[in-house]
């Protein structure tokens, strides 16, 4: 429930939130420093993705609003995606002379296919949960998703961030209404939890 009030402004924060503060990076570098815009967009791109982890924690400290928590977990899941988007195309201007249309169309591209194919795999993920009755090899089968999300998308030239994030919400939040009982509910959200933990921690 919390997730599906969020999904709008956590679209609206990960993506024209993250583009709006790469462009605002770029101007200033580009203004202070007389590098290219291009190469300033670059480092917008570098800094723009926020890691929650420090904000979650205290929220949780302090016993902030579940909306709030959500919030801004669902937007952390995205705007990573967006960023890394935002940074290739950043690439493409500086070194291929790619001009605004083109940036901008590339981007957009980009966006929308990484979306269609996690989109895709999630719902089929979903389909075959529906025919399986057992937690450890569910399980498993969203790990493959994920996993397969990222590969698939690389493969073609996509974003493999921004198709293993919506491959996973398609899963989290349709998969739970129609595929999903409690306990593989419960034991998936243990799986993803010490997953999500393991991964912080190695990338710390």
């Amino acid at each position: 429930e919390p997730f599906r009030w969020a999904v709008s402004r956590v679209v609206v924060l990960a993506v024209p939130g993250v583009i709006l503060t790469a462009l605002v990076v770029a101007v200033v570098v580009h203004v202070g420093t007389g590098i290219s815009l291009g190469s300033g967009l670059l480092v917008g791109a570098m800094v723009c993705a926020t890691d929650p982890a420090s904000v979650v924690a205290t929220f949780r400290r302090v016993a902030a609003p579940d909306r709030l928590r959500t919030l801004v977990e669902g937007e952390s899941l995205l705007n990573d995606g967006t960023s890394l988007v935002i940074f290739v195309v950043a690439l493409r201007i500086v070194t291929g002379g790619l001009g605004a249309a083109d940036a901008a169309a590339v981007f957009v591209t980009t966006l929308t296919l990484s979306i269609l194919i996690g989109g895709v795999l999630g719902f089929v993920t979903v389909q075959v949960l529906r025919t399986i009755d057992d937690h450890v090899l569910e399980a498993t089968i969203t790990i493959a998703c994920a996993y397969g999300a990222a590969v698939v998308a690389d493969a073609l030239g996509e974003s493999g961030i921004v198709a293993t994030a919506v491959a996973g919400l398609v899963v989290g939040t349709y998969g739970r209404r129609v595929a999903l009982s409690v306990a593989t509910e419960q034991a998936l959200d243990e799986v993803w939890e010490v997953g999500a933990f393991v991964l912080a921690a190695l990338l710390f």
